[in-house]
């Protein structure tokens, strides 16, 4: 073949390419089989069961963290697969996690779904202490959006594999609710929240507060004090944390719960909660 021949055989196979590439375009579509599998790898999602899951690791969070944490991971997965062909089918990953939010909420609140839906709504929303409402997206929302690119000033959502790393710890600083540590004159930035896993309190007839254990045993001690003001949650600097926790540092100390929750503790009898301990 001569070199005037193979440059025309080339031109030739260009305009054919160029020819499949007018009718043709390409497909991006999301593996939603594999992305159930990552969600029953993070506990949202049971394939044995084909059902979402609540997620125990986050009943210890607050309402209004629960739910700003599924609405930022659904926002975050919307972002992500909204240029997939298959947009329509993979918002049933959406629902699935909406459902787990759901019972999420059920389980921190020991109550059935219906319960749920009666206090957090159909688009599950919240109140702040600050007044502000956070809630999932709508229903409404998630059924009108279509599949499409967005540009990059649209992504205002973080990723969200690190939400679930970031929301799941135990113990983990506070970006929202709480800003200082509870003890009384302590400046320290880095503040841990101590979470207290259960609330154990009676009021009788007169009005007094008796701290009891499910199967109604008196409880003490510092458990005893933080049920008494039902208290699930305590900010406390790093110092101070590993203080509260080795029992080197009581709350009696500086009285921290009158002075930074504002609570009427003059009904408590906190001497006598310690020594109860000593009576058990």
């Amino acid at each position: 073949m001569s070199e005037r021949e193979f440059a025309r055989a080339a031109e030739l196979l260009s305009l054919k390419t160029l020819d499949i590439t007018r009718s043709r375009r390409i497909s991006i579509r999301l593996d939603i089989k594999e992305f159930y599998s990552k969600l029953a790898n993070l506990g949202f999602f049971s394939p044995k069961r084909n059902s979402p899951l609540s997620v125990p690791r986050l009943i210890f969070l607050n309402d209004y963290e629960i739910i700003s944490f599924y609405n930022s991971l659904i926002r975050g997965y919307l972002n992500w697969f909204r240029c997939a062909d298959n947009f329509t089918s993979a918002k049933n990953i959406i629902w699935s996690l909406r459902m787990s939010c759901l019972k999420t909420l059920a389980r921190k609140h020991k109550k059935n779904l219906k319960w749920v839906l009666n206090i957090f709504t159909v688009n599950v929303s919240v109140k702040t202490p600050g007044g502000n409402k956070v809630s999932l997206p709508s229903i409404h929302e998630i059924t009108q959006l279509n599949s499409k690119f967005l540009l990059s000033d649209q992504l205002k959502q973080p990723d969200a594999d690190s939400l679930f790393k970031k929301y799941s710890l135990r113990l983990h600083s506070s970006r929202f609710l709480f800003s200082k540590c509870a003890v009384k004159d302590c400046c320290n930035t880095d503040i841990e929240i101590h979470h207290v896993k259960k609330l154990a309190r009676r009021i009788d007839s007169s009005g007094k507060i008796n701290v009891l254990t499910s199967n109604n045993k008196r409880l003490s001690g510092i458990g005893a004090i933080l049920s008494a003001v039902n208290r699930k949650q305590i900010p406390l600097c790093s110092f101070h944390h590993l203080e509260f926790e080795i029992g080197n540092y009581s709350p009696l100390d500086t009285d921290f719960i009158s002075k930074v929750y504002k609570i009427d503790c003059s009904n408590l009898n906190f001497e006598e909660i310690f020594l109860g301990r000593q009576s058990n």
